[in-house]
């Protein structure tokens, strides 16, 4: 009799109940919903970075979108810099290239980078400046992302370029779009500028790459 009760003790029942097997498919199946909800968000939800970037050209040009197509072969960045050419456009009509756009994210930010797109004539002239991303928090820093400021790049000729590499704090009191007090701000949009020069040139066969 004490034998039997002990081997009771040294192995216990385990009992699984239909309300406990319940419970578990009722998870199981909440999140399986839940998931494909959130799928369903985001799918909807999504926007193509590079699209978008096409439509805000194509509006700055007051042309139909489907005359601004990729020019990835355009998107070169100087080896060694810290700042990238993230994507490069061309506006074109009847296999005329009117001008070309550029997407460009600046290093050296106070709070990493700031993107830029550059509107570019077949030149190699700056004609408009956008900031189309940025994390730099309002102050004096934010005064180097005004339309004000970004306007002083107008007619840049980016072939005088030559320095593609970082600017340094110093070196950069020394450019036109420098404001003082925010010179992290101001080195990001320096950097951006030659790393689009760099961009350019390359594309033009003027630097090797």
């Amino acid at each position: 009799m004490s034998e039997r009760r002990v081997r009771t003790l040294d192995a216990p029942a385990r009992f699984v109940t239909k309300d406990m097997v319940m419970c578990v498919v009722v998870l199981a199946v909440i999140a399986l919903v839940a998931g494909v909800l959130l799928g369903l968000v985001n799918w909807l939800t999504y926007v193509d970075p590079a699209a978008a970037v096409a439509e805000q050209v194509a509006e700055h040009y007051g042309v139909d979108p489907s005359l601004v197509s990729s020019a990835e072969d355009r998107a070169m960045s100087a080896p060694g810099a810290s700042s990238t050419v993230d994507a490069a456009y061309v506006v074109s009509r009847e296999g005329e290239t009117l001008a070309y756009a550029y997407l460009v994210s600046g290093a050296g930010a106070y709070k990493g980078t700031v993107q830029f797109i550059f509107y570019v004539t077949r030149g190699g002239r700056i004609e408009g400046t956008e900031v189309y991303a940025s994390s730099e928090t309002a102050g004096i820093g934010s005064k180097v992302l005004t339309k004000d400021n970004l306007a002083r790049l107008v007619g840049l000729d980016l072939g005088a370029i030559t320095d593609y590499g970082d600017v340094g704090s110093s070196a950069v009191r020394d450019e036109g779009v420098y404001i003082t007090g925010a010179t992290y701000t101001s080195k990001s949009l320096v950097n951006a500028v030659r790393a689009l020069a760099y961009a350019f040139a390359a594309a033009s066969g003027e630097v090797t790459t």
